[in-house]
């Protein structure tokens, strides 16, 4: 049985993590690192860490619509990506019985590689890349305007309203 420890260092907040075709929710390590920890009996295993973003998906205008809308138009914004940066990283690991692997996670221009990996053990990257995705950007800026305009057209109604 291999006891494999994955740590991760860096910008990795919005990042998907699959060992083996199997999503893995990353736990809270120490001095800001986050952890997975697993075993198993292969002697190799496949990660792939892959970015998310919000305005990716199918009905993003409207999820980005009731989270400004629930934020008191962005009042109450916390953080969350707001980047078109796409980061992937593909990687065959070699196990031994107790092995460690370190990655880190590094801010990136696109085509450049967006991640490391520190480890005494063999590994193999095959894909390591940052992409820019030009339909993300668009949406920000799409999302940006309509916040805009939306935020005159309700300071307009309200001084309406307050005048008749």
């Amino acid at each position: 049985m291999n006891n494999v420890e994955i740590k991760f260092t860096g910008n990795y907040s919005d990042k998907l993590v699959f060992i083996d075709d199997k999503y893995y929710k990353l736990k809270k390590g120490k001095y800001g690192t986050l952890l997975v920890n697993y075993s198993t009996e292969n002697s190799i295993s496949h990660v792939k860490i892959v970015s998310y973003n919000e305005y990716s998906s199918k009905f993003w205008f409207i999820w980005q619509f009731i989270y400004f809308v629930f934020s008191i138009f962005g009042i109450f914004d916390w953080w969350k990506n707001k980047s078109e940066k796409l980061y992937i990283l593909d990687a065959k690991l070699n196990l031994t019985e107790n092995c460690k692997f370190q990655i880190k996670i590094k801010t990136a221009k696109a085509n450049e590689p967006g991640a490391e990996i520190v480890s005494e053990n063999q590994f193999e990257i095959l894909t390591n890349i940052v992409k820019n995705q030009e339909q993300v950007k668009k949406r920000i800026k799409a999302f940006k305007i309509f916040k805009i305009l939306f935020i005159i057209a309700v300071i307009i109604a309200v001084i309406v309203l307050i005048v008749f």
